[in-house]
């Protein structure tokens, strides 16, 4: 499978809509992500999470222990 674009709109750091094409380079299934800080990298990332986990990503469990 070869994901051609992705678009996001108005998530993370994201504002407006932001669209993001790929080049397929011979037939490997290889994407690399690159850029200069502060350019969104990683919400790109927090944002392919939410797509395919779901929204439980930041949940934590706390224990409290009273002893």
């Amino acid at each position: 499978m070869f994901i051609e674009e992705v678009s996001i709109c108005n998530l993370f750091a994201y504002y407006g809509k932001v669209s993001v094409a790929f080049r397929q380079i011979s037939d490997k299934n290889l994407y690399c992500l690159y850029g200069n800080n502060g350019f969104g990298k990683t919400s790109f990332i927090r944002c392919a999470k939410l797509l395919f986990l779901g929204t439980g990503l930041n949940e934590t469990l706390m224990i409290v222990c009273y002893h």
